[in-house]
């Protein structure tokens, strides 16, 4: 009976803490409460509560402040001292050997240190592992080498690479690398690259630069949406370079030939002093050694069925997938659990305990930020669960607005601080913008045909809030029209037309509301050429996706026209420019063929090639060779 009347006390207390209001208490309110406590506990045992108590809370305070738990981790802390005081025989919880007097002193210290101590250490868990920490050898078929410092080692399925790592491909071999900002290589035959580059400032989550260097053979890159704007993927080719933050593209080197095809969104390429922006489906060919600018072509058919471009893309297709799923295994784990059956979007008794407790409002809002981001991504984890109901899809749904709101109010309180400490509130803005952009980059891999679709389009709305004046909404407008444009290519890809039409839809809206606000811009400057421009070749992109041929040319027309209205003289000579066509099927030795008479590329794990009844020899690097065929002239020139 007196257990039970215990009991019945605790969840009473609970109760009460839980419907107390925020309080506003200075810091001597604060200890004038912390003394009133020890006093009652004191009082309660007849004894000095500075005497009785000091060490215990001194102690249960220092090992609270050393201790970093995750969300799974406080849940088990907190089961395993309401089993303590149920059961005096569960003496597991470290507390136990301090816990060793009655339950209800056992009950008082606990709200102790839930209020004193559990504040310095408690946080929201929302980081989501979001691109690989590692460069690797993903997959490799056949001979594969890699030299580091000063010799050639035979090359390992998951070998981490590193900056100066040459890795090169021998005859009828191939290779996969997979970096660490989720863009992913794959090395035909008998080719030979260097990785110069790979940065990751540790204060920028979604910043990075990858630098590659083609010295022989092929090599086929797919970029995954890159979004910080100075981040960038780049392969060197003697003296040309060819970057890019979102695309698929296929880069040849033999002898002095040069040719760089792009097979989706599109890819900066310079040689010398020129720079050419390459839209998917077209390509240009430069011979290095003559120093000329290149011509480029429109990719024939034949190059774009060709074996090694078709089984790229397909791979490019199963790679989009395995990078989603990692995802979401990541904010499983982010969320502690285990599966998407587990998912809460209750705040926990020490969440709302602590949000009872924080006194300072920009410290509260924070909070807040981080609980509703928390049921940002559980929202997510739950929409991809296929036996929900449509009242539970609904819920999870609710829960990318809740962090919208929450979001906007945090920059309203931005501007509220910045009223009188801008420097607080620059700290706050670039804590917000961070989690925007994580996001924005998290979402990246994800289509209109994806339950969590409306995540990124809530992200999208979001990032707005980071543009300081209507010059920035306008180029962040433009920004989003091209990423829809190559969604929609995407999408193409896939054989879905009619849901490309929808994405085409929203590319025009924003595009329009770009022209619009350009127009609406009074003062004249060089940001504002400059966005001129980017409107204008967001334009041409439209020719990437020419299988929707009759709505391409139904929203060329309005945007040209409203752009021509807003003053842009240069768009009409820019989407409509010609570009050169390569007559179809015609045989073209610098064709983007790739290798295409290799067995390599069908997908990351690379196919063995059929064994065959020849004799092995001993080659070079102690390596048993099949066949009579003579070393490729690559691994010779190694030697």
């Amino acid at each position: 009976m007196s257990d039970q009347r215990e009991t019945t006390e605790l969840e009473q207390l609970e109760k009460l803490i839980l419907n107390i209001k925020g309080l506003e208490m200075d810091g001597d309110r604060k200890n004038a409460l912390k003394e009133r406590v020890l006093m009652k506990v004191g009082r309660a045992r007849g004894e000095e509560p500075s005497t009785y108590f000091g060490s215990l809370i001194m102690a249960i305070r220092k090992v609270v402040s050393l201790v970093k738990l995750n969300m799974r981790e406080k849940v088990v802390l907190k089961e395993r001292i309401f089993a303590l005081m149920d059961e005096s025989s569960q003496r597991r919880f470290f507390f136990s050997n301090f816990l060793v007097f009655s339950r209800k002193l056992a009950s008082i210290a606990m709200i102790f240190v839930l209020i004193f101590g559990f504040l310095t250490f408690w946080t929201v868990q929302t980081g989501v592992v979001r691109a690989a920490t590692f460069t690797t050898l993903d997959s490799f078929d056949g001979i594969v080498l890699i030299k580091r410092g000063r010799g050639f080692v035979l090359a390992r399925d998951g070998m981490n690479l590193k900056e100066g790592d040459r890795v090169v491909t021998a005859n009828s071999s191939g290779a996969v690398i997979r970096y660490f900002d989720d863009s992913v290589s794959r090395l035909a035959s008998d080719t030979d690259i260097v990785i110069n580059k790979l940065y990751n400032p540790e204060d920028a989550s979604v910043s990075s630069y990858v630098e590659v260097s083609l010295k022989n053979g092929t090599v086929w890159s797919k970029v995954l949406n890159l979004v910080e704007e100075n981040s960038s993927f780049v392969v060197k080719v003697a003296s040309t370079t060819a970057s890019a933050r979102r695309a698929a593209f296929n880069i040849e080197l033999h002898g002095d030939m040069v040719e760089v095809g792009v097979f989706n969104h599109t890819v900066d390429f310079s040689a010398g002093e020129s720079v050419d922006k390459v839209m998917s489906g077209e390509k240009i060919v430069v011979n290095v050694s003559s120093n000329d600018s290149g011509q480029k072509t429109k990719i024939n058919d034949r190059e774009k069925h060709d074996k090694w471009v078709s089984s790229n893309l397909e791979s490019d297709r199963q790679y989009v997938n395995e990078v989603e799923e990692r995802f979401l295994a990541a904010k499983l784990n982010a969320l502690g659990i285990e599966k998407t059956s587990d998912v809460s979007f209750d705040k926990s008794l020490g969440e709302n305990t602590v949000l009872l407790l924080t006194f300072d409002n920009v410290k509260q809002a924070q909070i807040e930020l981080d609980l509703a981001e928390r049921n940002f991504i559980a929202a997510q984890v739950k929409l991809t669960d296929v036996n929900l109901t449509e009242e539970e899809r609904a819920g999870a749904e609710s829960k990318f607005d809740e962090f919208g709101r929450e979001m906007r109010e945090f920059y309203q309180l931005i501007d509220d601080v910045s009223a009188t400490d801008n420097e607080y509130a620059d700290e706050l803005s670039t804590y917000a913008e961070g989690k925007i952009m994580a996001h924005k980059k998290d979402l990246s891999v994800v289509l209109p045909d994806s339950p969590v679709y409306k995540a990124r389009q809530m992200v999208d709305d979001l990032e707005f809030l980071v543009a300081e004046d209507d010059m920035e909404i306008a180029s962040i407008k433009n920004s989003q029209a091209a990423e829809k444009l190559a969604v929609a290519e995407e999408v193409v890809g896939r054989g879905d037309l009619g849901l490309a039409s929808e994405v085409l839809d929203d590319y025009k809206n924003d595009v329009t509301d770009a022209i619009t606000m350009i127009d609406s811009l009074i003062e004249e400057s060089d940001d504002k050429e400059k966005l001129v421009e980017n409107v204008t070749e967001n334009i041409g992109l439209l020719d990437t996706v020419s299988e929707l041929s009759v709505a391409v040319d139904e929203v060329k027309s309005e945007v040209v026209e409203l752009a021509k209205e807003a003053g842009m003289e240069d768009v009409n000579g820019v989407v409509l420019e010609p570009v050169d066509a390569g007559s179809e099927g015609d045989e073209n030795e610098n064709s983007s063929d790739g290798g295409g008479e290799s067995e390599n590329g069908n997908s990351d794990e690379i196919a063995n090639p059929e064994p065959k009844s020849e004799r092995l020899i001993d080659g070079p690097f102690g390596i048993k060779i099949k066949g009579d065929k003579p070393l490729s002239p690559l691994l010779q020139e190694i030697e």
